[in-house]
C-alpha cells in the first residue's frame, strides 16, 4: 500500500475506534443505571415557598362600621412577577351575593375554595401574577356583612392552585376550644405546598401544629391598637417522608376552614 493510503487507513482506524469506544461507554452506563442493584431515588424539595403576607384588613365593630361590603388592601410587601396571590375572605353574618377580588395591577383572582353556610369563608387564587408594589390595592367586594376578615398570602414557585377541602366541626361540639383534626386531600405528593385557612368568628385565634407554620397578621394602622384577628392562615411543604397532609391544630367552635394544594 502506497504511504500516504497507508496513513489515511490509520487516521480513519483511530476515528472508528473512538466512536466505538464512545459508545460503548453509553451502553456500560445505560447497563448500570437499569442492573439488579435497587432502584435508583431522586429525592426533590418543593417547588413552592411562602413570600411575604400582602396584606390584610379587620373590620368588625366597635372600631369598624355596624356593617361592611368590601375593603381596600394597601400593598405592605412589593409583589414580583410570577408570585403567586392566594386571598382569604372570612364573612359573619353575610347576606347572599357573589364575592370579588380586583387589584390595580389587573390581576384575575380565581375562586379556589368556598364554605356554603351563613358565615362565610372563601379563597381567591392569582397564580403566575402581575407585579404589584406598595403604591398598589387589592380591593374585594362583598355583600353585606356583620364583621369580615381578609388576608393576602404571596408564594413562589407556584403553577397551578388546586384542588381544595373545607371542614367544619359537628354541630353538637361545645363553643370550648378543642383540637382541629381536617383530613388531607386525595392528592398529597413529595414537593406540594399546602395553604389552609381558618376562621372561628367568636375568637380566640386558630393555632396550628408543626409542621405547619402560620402566616403572620401584621398591623396596617401605626397608631391603631392591634387585636387578634379570628382568621388565620397557614402553610406547609410536603416531603418524602410525610404520610398525610393533615391540618392540626386548635380553634373554638363554630370554626371553619378551606385546604388547598398548592404545586
Amino acid at each position: 500500500m502506497p504511504p500516504k493510503a497507508e496513513a489515511a487507513g490509520h487516521e480513519r482506524g483511530r476515528r472508528r475506534a473512538a466512536r466505538y469506544g464512545i459508545l460503548l461507554t453509553a451502553l456500560l452506563t445505560v447497563a448500570a443505571l437499569s442492573s439488579d442493584h435497587g432502584p435508583r431515588v431522586l429525592r426533590t424539595t418543593s417547588r413552592g415557598a411562602y413570600a411575604a403576607r400582602i396584606g390584610n384588613s379587620d373590620s368588625r365593630p366597635p372600631d369598624g362600621p355596624p356593617s361592611t361590603t368590601g375593603a381596600d388592601l394597601h400593598v405592605l410587601h412589593a409583589v414580583t412577577r410570577g408570585e403567586t396571590l392566594i386571598v382569604t375572605v372570612a364573612l359573619t353574618g353575610a347576606a347572599p351575593g357573589g364575592v370579588t377580588v380586583t387589584d390595580t395591577a389587573g390581576n384575575t383572582y380565581r375562586p379556589a375554595g368556598q364554605t356554603n353556610d351563613r358565615d362565610r369563608l372563601l379563597l381567591f387564587a392569582a397564580v403566575g401574577a402581575r407585579p404589584l408594589d406598595t403604591l398598589d390595592l387589592i380591593t374585594v367586594r362583598w355583600p353585606r356583612a356583620a364583621t369580615a376578615h381578609t388576608s393576602v398570602d404571596a408564594f413562589r414557585g407556584i403553577t397551578a392552585a388546586g384542588p381544595w377541602i373545607e371542614a367544619q366541626p359537628d354541630p353538637r361540639d361545645s363553643t370550648s376550644a378543642e383540637s382541629i383534626r381536617i383530613g388531607g386531600l386525595p392528592l398529597c405528593a413529595e414537593g406540594d405546598l399546602f395553604f389552609t385557612a381558618v376562621n372561628a368568628p367568636t375568637g380566640p385565634a386558630p393555632r396550628f401544629d408543626a409542621p405547619w407554620r402560620e402566616a403572620p397578621w401584621l398591623p396596617v394602622d401605626a397608631d391603631a391598637p392591634l387585636r387578634e384577628p379570628t382568621l388565620a392562615t397557614a402553610y406547609r411543604s410536603i416531603t418524602s417522608t410525610d404520610s398525610d397532609c393533615t391540618v392540626h391544630g386548635t380553634a373554638t367552635p363554630p370554626w371553619q376552614s378551606i385546604t388547598l394544594r398548592l404545586r
